[in-house]
C-alpha cells in the first residue's frame, strides 16, 4: 500500500532541494545556475581547472570524480559534500518517488483498486533468484528501500497499511539467521553453546579467533 499524496508532496520537496543544492553548488564553484553537475565530464574538467587534486582519470582524460573520489575530496573541500547530497537526493527521486510522468520509481508500479481506494506495489518475488541462493525482487525491488541517509525515512514514510486504525507497520530481522542455521546443520558444539547461552556475537568470537587468540604481535 501506498500513500499516492504522501509521495507526490515528498516529489516537490526534494526536486525543490535538489534545486537549491545546485543553486549553492553553482554559487560555490563559480559557474552558471544552469551548469550541469550531472555530467561527469563537464563536472570533471571544472574541478580540474579549479586545481582540485587529481585522485585518477576516466578513459578521455578528464578527472574521475565518482563517488569513491567525492568521499576523498570532502575532507579538504566542502564542496564536494553538497554534490554527494545532490547525487543522493537524485537517486531518492528516480529510483523511489519517480517523476509526475510516473515513468520512474515507484510511481510507475502504483496499481490503483477501486475496491478500496488504495494504490498498491506488486512486486515480483524471485525464490533462491540469485547465485548466493538469496531472494530476488523486481518491479519495484522493494529489498532495498534505503533505511539510512538523505529522505530515506521519508520515503518509507510513503508505505503505509490498509487502515490505519486496524493495522501497523513493522519490519523485522533475523539475528545472526545464517550462523544459527549453520550451527543447527552442523550440530557443532561450540556453535550451539554459544547460541544457547544467549551472550553470543559470533561475529566478533570468529574475529578474535582468527586475529587474536594465540598470537604474538
Amino acid at each position: 500500500y501506498v500513500d499516492k499524496e504522501k509521495l507526490q508532496e515528498l516529489r516537490k520537496v526534494v526536486t525543490a532541494r535538489i534545486a537549491e543544492l545546485q543553486k549553492e553548488l553553482a554559487a560555490a564553484l563559480g559557474v552558471s545556475p544552469l551548469f550541469d553537475f550531472g555530467s561527469n565530464v563537464e563536472l570533471g574538467r571544472l574541478l580540474e581547472k579549479l586545481g582540485w587534486e587529481c585522485l585518477g582519470r576516466q578513459k578521455n582524460g578528464v578527472y574521475q570524480c565518482a563517488d569513491f573520489e567525492l568521499e576523498r575530496w570532502v575532507k579538504d573541500h566542502k564542496e564536494a559534500a553538497i554534490i554527494q547530497e545532490i547525487r543522493s537526493c537524485k537517486v531518492i527521486l528516480n529510483t523511489f518517488i519517480g517523476d509526475s510522468a510516473e515513468t520512474k520509481g515507484w510511481s510507475q508500479y502504483l496499481t490503483y483498486h477501486p475496491e478500496d481506494g488504495s494504490y498498491r506495489m506488486h512486486p515480483n518475488f524471485n525464490a533462491m533468484g540469485t547465485e548466493s541462493g538469496r531472494s530476488r525482487c523486481s518491479a519495484p525491488n522493494m529489498q532495498n528501500v534505503p533505511t539510512h541517509g538523505v529522505f530515506a525515512k521519508e520515503v518509507k514514510q510513503c508505505l503505509t497499511v490498509p487502515n490505519k486504525d486496524d493495522y501497523y507497520m513493522l519490519t523485522l530481522d533475523f539475528s545472526a539467521l545464517q550462523m544459527r542455521l549453520a550451527s543447527i546443520d552442523s550440530d557443532d558444539e561450540v556453535l550451539c553453546s554459544l547460541f544457547k547461552s544467549g551472550k553470543a556475537d559470533i561475529h566478533s568470537k570468529t574475529a578474535y579467533g582468527v586475529f587474536v587468540k594465540g598470537k604474538k604481535y
